[in-house]
This record gives structure tokens, sequence and C-alpha cells, in this order.
């Protein structure tokens, strides 16, 4: 099942997903490049300041945001 989550940009270099883990605890980490779809991480290739507030989904394994992707999108990380 997906989680929802909402990105945060931080100064400008690097990009968190704040979100509310199983233990109902609100949480923010970093999001690996290679975890970022194709589209968001073109985004924040070219602009990372669009990003900071966008509403996103992915899957939580282990406790870690994996495939991260625009609400509705599937996830894909082929540019």
């Amino acid at each position: 099942m997906a989680t929802t989550g909402k990105l945060i940009v931080i100064k400008a270099k690097s990009v968190q997903v704040e979100f509310t883990n199983a233990k109902g605890k609100v949480v923010k980490m970093q999001i690996p490049d290679n975890q970022l779809s194709s589209r968001l991480a073109h985004t924040k290739e070219t602009s990372i300041e669009d990003l900071d507030g966008v509403d996103v989904v992915f899957d939580e394994v282990q406790g870690q945001p994996k495939n991260v992707r625009d609400k509705g999108d599937k996830f894909s990380n082929l540019m």
C-alpha cells in the first residue's frame, strides 16, 4: 500500500519527504536520487525549488521511502 507525503527542499540542494510512518509519528527522511520518479528527478536537476510542498506517494520499505512519485502516477525512473 502506498504512503502519502509532502516534499521539502532543504537549502536548495536536497529533497526530503515528510510523512506519518506506520507508528503514527510524523517523520522527515532524505530521498536518494534513484528513488525519485523520472519527472521528480528531472525537476530536482532543473528547478529544485518547484518540488517544495509537492504531494507525493511512495512505497515504505523497512521504514524508508522508495519509488517516490506524483500522486496518481506509476513509478518510473527512466529518463
